[in-house]
């Protein structure tokens, strides 16, 4: 009885000591870019992810990135992420250490939206 007691206080500090949104909705998160243009590159903050249509994990921390598409013979675009408030840190309730937690990894943040369309235009 000794010894579940025990293995329940440590599961509960454990909990008390992990912010929600990071266990829930971890510190990044996945993103998909496409174009009308198949195969452009896909850079975000100059590091390159891949051509469209591209799926790729942005980080919750920090300032939003800059995702630049570009192709050949076309007008690269630039388009940058938004951030917001995610829900799930709620369940941090009144726990300062939880949100402490949340804030510090961006964990307290999503990225909206999860999807971009890219238009490329032809260059003249």
């Amino acid at each position: 009885m000794n010894k579940n007691l025990q293995q329940i206080s440590l599961a509960l500090i454990a909990l008390s000591l992990s912010g929600c949104a990071t266990i829930f909705t971890g510190t990044t998160q996945k993103i998909t870019v496409s174009s009308d243009q198949p195969d452009a590159e896909v850079f975000v903050n100059n590091a390159y992810k891949g051509k469209t249509p591209a799926r790729f994990s942005v980080s919750k921390k920090g300032n939003n990135e800059v995702i630049t598409v570009k192709k050949d013979g076309f007008i690269s675009q630039d388009i940058a992420t938004q951030k917001g408030f995610n829900g799930v840190a709620i369940l941090n309730l009144i726990n300062p250490i939880a949100w402490g937690i949340d804030l510090l990894t961006g964990a307290v943040n999503r990225v909206s939206p999860n999807e971009y369309v890219i238009k490329l235009e032809a260059k003249k």
